[in-house]
């Protein structure tokens, strides 16, 4: 089974397990050559160098490719960012969930400079699981730029119950 496969384990241990995947995989993905040449170009669409306008700008460029998928039940996969990117360049959209828009959103901001964090939650229908993870921006200028393009509409989401933040 590759790497990026975990069978699910429980509780913290399993999140924070992922959380470490994540991270590794937004590493690796912020030097891949592809990557980076895409986030330059995403960079030049802005047409600002401003960090602020930027991180924006890769917000807004992720809501208009991404489309949610869960994972298979049995088994938690985290993609790495060049599997998404080469989805992408074939269909012009990228289909996956919560972490593997992580890996590919924090990848690009990282390839272009940025500090990024992750942040899980826990809502309060499960507050002992984790189940949501995401991405932020964080800019020069004290701005944090949320990367959760999946965030659906109000009222449909319990409140939230626990929240952890990690720096890369």
């Amino acid at each position: 089974m590759p790497d990026q496969f975990q069978a699910p384990l429980a509780g913290d241990e399993a999140t924070f397990a992922a959380v470490a995947q994540v991270m590794r995989e937004i590493k690796v993905g912020s030097v891949d050559p592809q990557l980076v040449d895409l986030a330059r170009r995403l960079a030049s669409l802005v047409g600002s160098s401003s960090p602020d306008p930027l991180a924006l700008g890769i917000r807004n460029w992720l809501v208009s490719v991404w489309r949610y998928v869960d994972d298979p039940l049995e088994a938690e996969y985290i993609r790495p960012a060049a599997d998404s990117l080469a989805q992408w360049q074939g269909s012009g959209f990228i289909y996956g969930d919560c972490d593997d828009l992580s890996v590919f959103g924090g990848a690009i901001a990282r390839s272009l400079g940025f500090h990024v964090s992750l942040t899980v939650l826990a809502f309060a229908d499960s507050p002992w699981v984790f189940s949501h993870i995401y991405a932020t921006v964080l800019t020069p200028a004290g701005t944090d730029v949320s990367l959760d393009v999946l965030k659906p509409a109000p009222g449909l989401v319990p409140p939230i119950a626990r929240q952890r933040t990690f720096t890369l």
